[in-house]
């Protein structure tokens, strides 16, 4: 099944860290809370001098749950559509038969979700982000198409265009990037199913107020690394579902998540 549907998803979780004021060091007064309902529609093509490829679209609404809290103080929040991602991906190696792949992607999210500076927590960052991608898959031990343990590793580079907050006022965030690995283990080949683990590492993304006087480091980050379990499986022959539970066990300049979890349904036409 591979993980291009979790790296997209996961893509947004990425995004959402940085809309979130970074909280005093293991404030127990700190909650935030989110729902993130996600459409995703997947085209494919004919494969280019035996390489497939393909284009997304990727659609979600971020819905903020309750009262949001950052040291104990309260936060004005408004629920809405996040930036949309606009993605092509390619597979220049792609061995079914040796279980090895490599994947290239592009994704570009234009400034279009919803945003009012006068909020603290938005569902968009309002600006663009440009996100590059590499992901390569191959199996550890076992058999390319019976049980197996694989192994997958994805590096993402994240370029940001600027927030813009009043005139003469704007939000700049530097680089950041991102580093999952997999370790999924298929123990029923027939429908794909499997279970497994993952890990997440990201740094950079430190973003500064820029004034016409000065610019000032805002104290947020993305850094943060996390661990968690995944699992999935074919439900039917068209039908996929797949479900990831991780937490963070290291953050700087954001919120800490205590649970994340990850339900996916998918429809192959």
């Amino acid at each position: 099944m591979g993980h291009i549907v979790d790296q997209a998803i996961e893509t947004q979780g990425f995004a959402a860290k940085r809309r979130i004021p970074p909280p005093p060091a293991n404030d127990p007064n700190t909650h935030i809370q989110t729902d993130v309902p996600i459409l995703r529609l997947v085209h494919t093509f004919s494969p280019i001098d035996g390489m497939p490829w393909g284009v997304q679209v990727i659609a979600p609404y971020v819905s903020y749950l309750g009262n949001q809290q950052v040291g104990g103080g309260s936060l004005s929040h408004q629920s809405g559509f996040a930036e949309p991602l606009l993605s092509a991906f390619l597979y220049p190696v792609d061995h079914p038969s040796q279980d090895e792949t490599l994947l290239l992607a592009y994704y570009l999210s234009p400034p279009s979700g919803s945003y009012n500076p006068s909020i603290v927590l938005n569902a968009s960052t309002n600006n663009w982000v440009n996100n590059f991608e590499v992901g390569f898959m191959h199996k550890v031990f076992g058999q390319a198409k019976g049980k197996r343990l694989d192994l997958e590793v994805w590096a993402d580079g994240y370029f940001y265009g600027n927030t813009n907050v009043q005139t003469g006022v704007h939000l700049k965030t530097d680089p950041a990037a991102q580093f999952i690995v997999y370790a999924p283990y298929y123990f029923h080949p027939q429908t794909d199913a499997y279970v497994g683990l993952s890990f997440e590492k990201t740094f950079g993304g430190k973003v500064s107020e820029v004034t016409p006087l000065a610019t000032v480091d805002t104290g947020n980050r993305n850094n943060f690394t996390s661990i968690g379990v995944i699992a999935g499986s074919f439900l039917s022959p068209t039908v996929f579902a797949e479900a990831q539970l991780a937490t963070d066990v290291q953050v700087r300049g954001g919120a800490k998540n205590d649970i994340f979890f990850q339900v996916q349904v998918g429809k192959v036409f």
